[in-house]
């Protein structure tokens, strides 16, 4: 019998409260007092198994980010991050589910038997009626002391909302019901389209390129796939796109050199962008008008915008490249969207669109209401974190801001990046922050130092960590 195998990258890296007891946790780092034969650590991991790897190179060093596995079935909560340069392994970390024996494989992970077919149904009975399922796969869990088989579903909860629930494979009790996130080759073309370069609020429609195109029924690229809910997509051809922003065509358009212009930023000042294609579905919700943007699993999702809390939500470069610079980030630290790790993902989205945009307003364009919008300014404080998913996130843009202003965009950026290399789906603020500051203090000179120092002190960042 073939059992069924889930697609390295279908689950993540999910840090879920739910589950993360009996797992075995280290890290070796220059952050770390903690010291060790990076190398013979690696190897005693070799005999657990691993998912293929994303790799990231980054100049002369190289980031891996794997998730554990069992009979080739994703174990939640898990990784195993290696940085190596020239000089070999500089920097480990892992959480695994340490086991002497391999678990037992229920019969539903089978396809073509009578128990897959039945927790088919189950999972179905499990989707109330007005969500819909988008896809399911087997997973083992660390789950009241043992590695408990689960099945992990994704669905869209009033067709707008993307949820994920994990059941157990044998009882399908619910475990937990998460929201989740804030790809043959063609002849190549550029197109001559027309758009807003920087956005309705900051430009006029002007005539632009689109580069890389490929011939067919939608928008894509190597790197890109654009379409609309409402199925009017917009067909490549060798003809202009040239569409009045009343079209519902258009906004296909905008999103499309939206990121390609974002794309091309994440290279230069990142040294890398999002893995494979990001596919992006605008007129979510279609026919409704719906005030929602998310990315997940290399996908984003934008709704239109009912006109009142929300409009033209594909038109705002802010939130089409802050969902973008999700997948971004994800491909490097695996981060989750939930809890101080997802503070941190959307603290990083909005300081990531802030810089390459160079403004700390988010939403100009979307979001009519002033007092309603996103602003990285004015700086927030250490005590102000509540554990609030926005609330605590703009504690840390706010600073990475405050930063910018002081050393330069350029500085923090490298810092950042710097940063990201050694950052875990299990950091958390304490752990980030410490990091964030070891590294920048390995880049900077005296003077420098002193304008940090001060920085941290006027948002009462702890320095003693």
């Amino acid at each position: 019998m073939k059992f069924l195998i889930a697609a390295p990258l279908l689950l993540g890296f999910l840090t879920a409260c739910t589950g993360q007891e009996n797992l075995t946790r280290g890290e070796w780092s220059p952050y770390s007092s903690a010291t060790a034969d990076l190398e013979k650590v690696s190897q005693n991991l070799k005999p657990y198994q691993f998912s293929t790897s994303q790799r990231v190179y980054l100049g002369t060093e190289t980031s891996t980010l794997k998730n554990q596995t069992i009979y080739n079935i994703p174990v939640l909560n898990t990784w195993i991050k290696e940085n190596k340069s020239n000089q070999g392994l500089h920097f480990l970390s892992y959480q695994i589910y340490a086991y002497e024996d391999l678990p037992e494989l229920p019969s539903s992970f089978f396809k073509n038997t009578e128990s897959y077919a039945m927790s088919l149904e189950s999972i179905r009975k499990l989707t109330p009626q007005g969500d819909k399922l988008l896809d399911h796969a087997p997973a083992f869990m660390a789950y009241k002391g043992s590695l408990a088989p689960v099945w992990v579903i994704n669905y869209l909860k009033d067709g707008i909302h993307l949820r994920q629930k994990i059941v157990h494979a044998k009882g399908f009790h619910v475990l937990s019901d998460e929201p989740m996130g804030s790809s043959f080759q063609k002849s190549l073309m550029r197109l001559q389209a027309t758009v807003y370069p920087e956005g309705p609020k900051r430009s006029g429609l002007e005539q632009v390129q689109l580069s890389n195109l490929q011939s067919g029924p939608f928008i894509s690229s190597r790197k890109l796939r654009i379409h609309s809910a409402s199925g009017k997509d917009v067909p490549i051809q060798n003809e202009p796109l040239n569409f009045d922003p009343e079209d519902e065509k258009f906004p296909q358009v905008q999103v499309y050199y939206t990121l390609q212009k974002a794309n091309s930023w994440f290279e230069q000042n990142l040294g890398w962008t999002w893995a494979g294609i990001l596919e992006v579905q605008t007129q979510m919700g279609y026919p409704e008008n719906i005030n929602s943007a998310f990315y997940y699993r290399n996908r984003i999702r934008l709704g239109q915008g009912d006109g009142v809390r929300f409009k033209n939500i594909p038109l705002d470069p802010s939130i089409v490249i802050h969902e973008s610079v999700h997948a971004v980030v994800d491909r490097l630290t695996g981060l989750p969207f939930q809890g101080e790790g997802g503070s941190i993902n959307e603290a990083l989205a909005d300081f990531i669109t802030a810089c390459q945009l160079n403004t700390p307003l988010m939403g100009e364009v979307a979001i009519p209401h002033e007092e309603n919008r996103r602003s990285l300014t004015p700086l927030r404080k250490w005590s102000d974190l509540n554990g609030g998913l926005y609330n605590d996130s703009l504690v840390i843009s706010s600073f990475l801001w405050s930063l910018r202003e002081t050393l330069g965009e350029e500085k923090v950026l490298q810092s950042l990046v710097r940063t990201l290399r050694d950052t875990t789906p299990g950091d958390n603020f304490k752990s980030f922050s410490e990091k964030f500051i070891h590294t920048t203090l390995m880049e900077l000179n005296s003077e420098e130092r002193a304008l940090f120092f001060k920085t941290l002190k006027q948002a009462h960042w702890p320095t003693d960590l």
